[in-house]
C-alpha cells in the first residue's frame, strides 16, 4: 500500500464504522461523518481507525491525510468540554 494512517482512539471515546458513516461517541457528545472516497479504505478495529490507499496518486495520498485529520478532530471534540468555547 502506498499510504497507511492509523488513528488511536482516546480512552472514553468509541468509534464505529457503519458502511461509509464514521461515528465517534464520547462523554461530550457524538459526531458522524460520511468518509466514503474512491480508492480509500477505512476500517475500525478496537481502539484504532485505519485509513489506507493502494494508489500512488498524490490526490489519493492527500485524501488519506485529510480523512486522518477529520478522524482525529472528531475524537478530540467528542472528548473535550466545549461549553467554554
Amino acid at each position: 500500500m502506498s499510504a497507511i494512517r492509523i488513528v488511536k482512539i482516546p480512552e472514553g471515546v468509541k468509534a464505529s464504522l457503519d458502511g461509509s458513516q464514521l461515528r465517534v461517541k464520547g462523554p461530550k457528545g457524538e459526531l458522524s461523518r460520511n468518509v466514503r472516497f474512491p480508492q480509500v479504505v477505512i476500517t475500525s478495529e478496537g481502539n484504532e481507525v485505519t485509513i489506507s490507499t493502494e494508489s500512488r496518486r498524490k490526490e489519493m495520498i492527500a485524501m488519506v491525510g485529510t480523512l486522518e485529520a477529520h478522524t482525529k478532530n472528531m475524537c478530540g471534540v467528542s472528548a473535550k468540554d466545549l461549553s467554554t468555547v
